[in-house]
């Protein structure tokens, strides 16, 4: 028997999907819901996590995790949820990227080690695995995760640090828009002073 049968493991693939629909879906087992972050200057490395078994209730964990790159402190993360799981039950791992579970089942990868400690943990608590990979879900995934965090302050400032980071790139492609038409004219030789005028307009945007 190869380690993905001993395992159960399965692969999903969901895009244009949504919280309510992957929660309706997976009702049957353990949602395992991850994102992760490597070491930043703002922030340590670090996993959030949120178990939930659908319309019974979910329960909140994090913690940080030195020297370790995003995609090792989600794996971090989802063996420290599977070892506190009490019975065998179907595990839905919940992610908005690759971990390399394909891999890491045939030995290889960079996070081989990571993955076989996680896969023995599953074995070791008599559970199956499902990966669940939301594609482009990672803003929908995260928010969902922190929602769930007692500490509303720190939902708080996640939601004002996204604000942040979508008024900086309205105002680079509102910039990059701007330049453009500023060449567009001056190679239809439009009046010098037309020209001066577009180049004057602040590119700053309101973040609706």
């Amino acid at each position: 028997m190869s380690l993905a049968e001993e395992i159960g493991y399965e692969c999903e693939l969901e895009e244009n999907t949504s919280i309510d629909r992957i929660r309706e879906n997976h009702q049957d087992g353990i949602c395992i819901w991850v994102s992760g972050s490597g070491p930043s200057p703002s922030e340590e490395a670090n996993y959030r996590i949120v178990m939930e078994v659908v319309g019974k209730g979910e329960k909140y964990y994090d913690s940080v995790c030195p020297g370790k790159t995003a995609n090792q402190t989600m794996i971090t993360g989802i063996i420290d949820a599977v070892n506190r799981v009490t019975q065998p039950m179907r595990l839905y791992i919940i992610t908005a990227t690759a971990l390399g579970f394909e891999k890491g089942l045939k030995g290889k990868g960079t996070n081989a080690v990571y993955l076989k400690e996680l896969f023995d943990a599953v074995i070791a608590k008599k559970c199956q695995l499902t990966e669940v990979r939301w594609n482009n879900g990672s803003y929908d995934l995260k928010k969902y995760i922190i929602s769930k965090n007692p500490n509303k302050e720190a939902a708080k400032a996640f939601e004002n640090k996204q604000s942040e980071k979508q008024l900086r790139f309205k105002e680079f492609v509102y910039r990059e828009c701007l330049e453009k038409v500023t060449e567009i004219l001056s190679e239809n030789n439009v009046d010098e002073t037309i020209i001066r005028m577009v180049k004057a307009v602040k590119p700053t945007v309101d973040n609706e």
